[in-house]
């Protein structure tokens, strides 16, 4: 029994430091889930997420300096039940649409889009790079609506599932 334990934290390590997780099957490659146990700060994730972003075509160069710029004077942590934060960049740097979804192990403080003089510790980070069109902005509002029900927060926060976490966010 103990040894079933060991073995299960393990394989959970291993699935929670994994990079950049393509399960996107049903879903023309718009979703990425990014499962990491913890980044320094906001910056860090940014930086991280936005690079691999660029590497596999995602996004122009300037994404990463674009979001962290937008974040300065438009801060986005959503204080909510499981609060969470959207970091974007405008439309311009998209080259090819994706919702990035990042579980954080340990929370990181965005500033409240409400209150930017005020921060929240965050568990959930929304990394949308999408373009103007109109189903890409529904897709986006479709995850926020299901962010800000407490039962569904809590259950993607608990998933070590990107499939699981995708389904949850994109059901009807």
């Amino acid at each position: 029994m103990r040894e079933d334990v060991k073995i299960i934290r393990e394989r959970i390590k291993e699935i929670t430091k994994s990079k950049i997780s393509d399960s996107r099957d049903n879903l023309n490659d718009k979703f990425v889930v990014y499962i990491k146990d913890s980044f320094k700060n906001k910056e860090e994730l940014v930086k991280t997420i936005g690079k691999e972003l660029i590497d596999k075509g995602y996004v122009k160069n300037g994404f990463v300096e674009a979001v962290l710029e937008r974040e300065k004077k438009f801060p986005t942590g959503i204080e909510s039940p499981v609060p969470f934060a959207i970091p974007h960049a405008e439309s311009e740097y998209t080259l090819k649409s994706v919702i990035v979804i990042v579980l954080l192990k340990k929370p990181l403080l965005f500033n409240l889009t409400s209150d930017k003089n005020k921060s929240v510790p965050v568990s959930i980070v929304v990394l949308p790079a999408i373009s103007n069109k109109e189903e890409d902005g529904k897709m986006l509002y479709k995850v926020i609506e299901k962010l800000n029900k407490p039962d569904i927060a809590k259950e993607i926060l608990e998933s070590n599932q990107s499939d699981k976490i995708l389904r949850l966010l994109t059901s009807d």
